[in-house]
């Protein structure tokens, strides 16, 4: 992230600080839908298994 992000704005890597924080899959969504009512859910499961 860092990387992309200083080619795009033209700064230093040293510059970028990032932060992770951790959330439920409850808590997302992706493409209108909450992630764990989704089709992207289902495949995502036969991938771990």
């Amino acid at each position: 992230m860092s990387q992309a992000a200083s080619k795009a704005l033209g700064i230093p890597m040293a510059a970028f600080t990032v932060t992770l924080d951790e959330h439920d899959f409850s808590n997302m969504g992706i493409g209108g839908e909450v992630l764990t009512e989704s089709v992207y859910w289902s495949k995502y499961k036969e991938l771990k298994d």
